[in-house]
């Protein structure tokens, strides 16, 4: 088999496995156009009317989906966790996964008593490597 007959087959192959969304998608489209035409939504009605039936459509939408219970929900608690993160209080920031300034202030203190303690012991090993070559070749 030629690798033009492997790409026709594999395109045939993909046209076969889209076919039922491609027709969904025409029935929908049909139906759309069908409704506008009850509608009065012709090619003959002013663009204008039209874009103003759209409009308020979608305003419809919208309006009904900002006032649904689970909505309302969300935005209040949003807008709880903001408040107490602007304001500083309660654990917001920590719950939020933000660190919090005294989380910031312990992990520089525990930074620098690291870096300290680092400094001694390198300071130490300085000081016995130094010892032996300061009395010379024994």
């Amino acid at each position: 088999m030629t690798d033009t007959q492997e790409a026709g087959g594999a395109a045939a192959d993909l046209v076969a496995a889209w076919r039922p969304f491609l027709d969904f998608w025409a029935a929908q489209t049909k139906a759309g156009a069908e409704q506008a035409q009850a509608d009065g939504l012709t090619g003959e009605s002013p663009p204008a009317e039209a874009l103003d039936r759209w409009l308020e459509a979608q305003a419809g939408v919208v309006d009904a989906f900002l006032r649904t219970p689970v909505f309302l929900e969300a935005m209040r608690r949003h807008l709880e966790a903001l408040t107490l993160l602007k304001s500083g209080m309660g654990p917001a920031p920590g719950l939020a996964g933000l660190p919090v300034s005294q989380d910031v202030i312990a992990r520089l203190e525990r930074l620098e008593a690291g870096q300290s303690a680092l400094l001694a012991r390198l300071a130490d090993l300085e000081q016995r490597l130094a010892a032996p070559s300061s009395r010379g070749p024994g």
